[in-house]
């Protein structure tokens, strides 16, 4: 069997239940902006789900969403007046929108609506998320081809992140990917060897961010203008 490799991620995306998780951060740094006192780590401690919001912070901190200042070092003291910074506001509108309690989670009409306000807002923040380079590199492939699929997705980390040569005899991204559209059967040579959760995972924060869709087994460009404007092409 050939070997694929993917890349490390943050196994993070904009779900009800990580929504939530936000709102709930938001809400104790707007209760504690007069605190002064508070690290990083002490904060984990006083949010419900620490785990969830060691994976949230570093997030919206890679997006713009929240401020790099109290991050540097391990015990800084965070500046709960600025935790947020000004590029953030229109997120931070849509979760007190989110959070209203007039808000059915279960009228899936409702959730859809504001799933498409949420993949609006943060199409604003697409070019931070392009600021870390797999995010731009995979965008890139997907304008390319229009569609990628987990095995596309794999053959692009495979030879771009994890050093890998050769993968049946070809020597490049494209001229595999090219062969394996015109030989689909060839699936069966190939097994994922690491990170193998990092395709949905990925995918999903460009569907969240409103570049993608799921269709099928493959994930579809959308928004092009917007991906070459923001990747310069």
């Amino acid at each position: 069997m050939i070997q694929l490799y993917g890349i490390s991620n943050a196994g993070f995306s904009f779900t009800h239940t990580y929504l939530l998780d936000i709102i709930n951060l938001k809400k104790y740094v707007e209760k504690n902006k007069q605190r002064h006192d508070l690290t990083y780590a002490d904060l984990q401690g006083q949010i419900e789900n620490p785990s969830r919001v060691r994976m949230i912070v570093p997030f919206l901190r890679k997006i713009g969403i929240v401020n790099d200042s109290g991050f540097e070092e391990k015990n800084q003291i965070l500046d709960f007046n600025n935790f947020f910074t000004k590029k953030a506001k229109p997120f931070l509108k849509f979760l007190d929108v989110y959070s209203d309690s007039d808000i059915d989670y279960d009228d899936s009409e409702i959730m859809t609506k504001l799933e498409d306000i949420l993949k609006e807002i943060l199409s604003l923040y697409l070019s931070e998320l392009c600021g870390e380079k797999e995010y731009k590199i995979v965008l890139s492939y997907l304008l390319k081809y229009n569609t990628l699929d987990k095995y596309e997705f794999f053959f692009i980390t495979s030879f771009l992140f994890n050093n890998v040569t050769d993968i049946m005899g070809y020597s490049d991204v494209d001229s595999l990917i090219i062969y394996y559209r015109d030989n689909p059967n060839i699936k069966s040579n190939f097994t994922f060897a690491s990170n193998v959760n990092c395709y949905s995972y990925m995918m999903q924060i460009l569907c969240n961010f409103n570049v993608s869709k799921k269709v099928d087994t493959h994930f579809e460009i959308i928004n092009k203008e917007l991906v070459k404007k923001v990747i310069g092409v």
